[in-house]
């Protein structure tokens, strides 16, 4: 992890903690949390964790005790309560938006509203909502949740979060249409999209130079694509083992079910008619097994040195702005580009994003409302696009500022939007994903065939 983000990951311990400490929820005279458990709790090294702690002890409000702990040694004062309103936000980690883009917009915000500091809690992706509610019952309730679009699915009953469509009166007409729908509840807009982005393919520019292979063109076809990741893949230091390859292929349901829908499958309908899905496995299986020109690999935003496509060990892989956003902060050695091209015939891809709400019982509905006008702002959403490489959840900024070549690619310009589809609509059910998953497992390994697999699926146990 970079040094700045780890920076940023002691300062939000600092406030949350500052927090409790100024609010009374821990009073003078108490001992914080051990290192280990505030470690494990807000998902934190234990170096971030002593630099927080010793911030705080900079700043008067604890004291260490040489084999105790850490001691509460300033209550918190009236005056310094009326100062100043504390905004609340618990975002899920790890999220290179969360991390990256937050300190921004919280300076911003605060530098805009006077009197007023953001404090930003980051809660493990798996346990956020567990994380919620534990805070909840230790006094402190954030006015605003930062949260995917898989999470939003999570939500037990909306009715416990405020309708947002007042927050879009002014932005509304240019927000995509898909954004804003996904995250509605009836008649309510539960949360409101800050940035998105499809599932796109993109390639190293400096691989295909290197090796003399034409780069993707918009008149590519399939075929076209196929042998470009095979010139691609070779040994490279003439050990005889294949040391790079032409595509990299992930298992993530993120990422792989886009050649699906590309394929006209409909996860839908997948219990009736899994033979549906034959034509995209045995690709798949191709890439992988037979013709070896493809690598299974999963993306691991704490592990940049195993990333093989960062690496230069793979040509083309699938990505989302998102991620690609965290590449360049990282210090990615070449400009990847998106692929006009796509393995199957339909023009579809899957979408991502990350979203505000805003629970009812918060503290600060009138604050909260305020942040959510400022980050959908068109001049904000612009410097989040110019600034960090996150879309824009408003189509004019996108359309000013991407190339058209982007757009094009990345199935962003136009309507081209109508035929992408969010992870939770096309997997509406948890339980039949993580079924979906356990079925595909020896497939990815290539230890079942594509029929065995379709075998496998069509059993009463594995329906998806």
């Amino acid at each position: 992890m970079k040094k700045n983000q780890n920076q940023y990951l002691y300062m939000q311990l600092a406030d949350a903690l500052r927090e409790q400490i100024l609010t009374h929820t821990i009073t003078a005279g108490q001992f914080l949390p051990s290192e280990n458990e505030l470690s494990k709790q807000y998902g934190m090294s234990r170096i971030s964790v002593r630099k927080a702690l010793e911030l705080l002890v900079q700043e008067g409000l604890v004291v260490r005790k040489m084999g105790q702990g850490t001691l509460v040694s300033h209550p918190a004062k009236e005056s310094d309560m009326a100062k100043s309103r504390t905004l609340r936000i618990a975002g899920a980690a790890p999220s290179h938006f969360t991390n990256h883009c937050f300190p921004w917009l919280a300076q911003e915000f605060e530098k805009e509203v006077p009197d007023t500091k953001v404090a930003l809690l980051t809660f493990p992706s798996h346990q956020f909502w567990e994380s919620v509610q534990h805070s909840k019952l230790m006094g402190i309730v954030p006015e605003i949740l930062l949260l995917s679009d898989r999470l939003f699915m999570d939500v037990e009953d909306y009715d416990d979060y405020e309708d947002l469509q007042q927050s879009v009166r002014i932005t509304g007409n240019f927000f995509y249409p898909k954004l804003l729908s996904n995250f509605r509840q009836e008649q309510s807009l539960k949360a409101i999209p800050v940035t998105f982005s499809p599932v796109f393919m993109v390639y190293n520019p400096v691989l295909f130079e290197r090796h003399g292979v034409p780069k993707p063109e918009p008149s590519w076809t399939v075929d076209d694509l196929l042998r470009a990741a095979k010139a691609l893949t070779m040994d490279t230091n003439g050990d005889s083992i294949i040391d790079q390859y032409g595509l990299g292929i992930s298992s993530s349901h993120t990422r792989w079910p886009v050649i699906a829908l590309q394929h006209h499958v409909d996860f839908d309908k997948l219990d009736q008619n899994p033979d549906q899905l034959r034509s995209t496995l045995q690709l798949l299986h191709d890439l992988l097994h037979r013709d070896r020109t493809a690598l299974l690999h999963t993306f691991n935003m704490n592990q940049r040195g195993q990333d093989p496509f960062l690496n230069e060990k793979v040509a083309m892989v699938y990505t989302t702005a998102l991620e690609a956003a965290y590449w360049r902060q990282s210090g990615i050695t070449f400009e990847p580009r998106a692929v006009p091209t796509r393995l199957g015939s339909k023009n579809s891809t899957l979408l991502v994003a990350n979203s505000l709400m805003v629970p009812a019982d918060c503290d600060e509905p009138e604050l909260a409302q305020q942040f959510i006008e400022f980050i959908i702002r068109p001049d904000i959403q612009e410097q989040l696009l110019r600034r960090f490489g996150f879309l824009s959840v408003l189509k004019p900024i996108n359309d000013q500022i991407c190339d058209r070549e982007f757009l094009e690619a990345s199935n962003i310009a136009d309507n081209q939007l109508t035929d992408s589809h969010f992870g939770q609509t096309t997997f509406p059910d948890n339980d039949k994903l993580e079924a979906l998953g356990r079925t595909l497992a020896l497939f990815w390994n290539g230890l079942d065939s594509v029929s065995q697999t379709i075998d496998k699926l069509k059993q009463p146990h594995s329906k998806v």
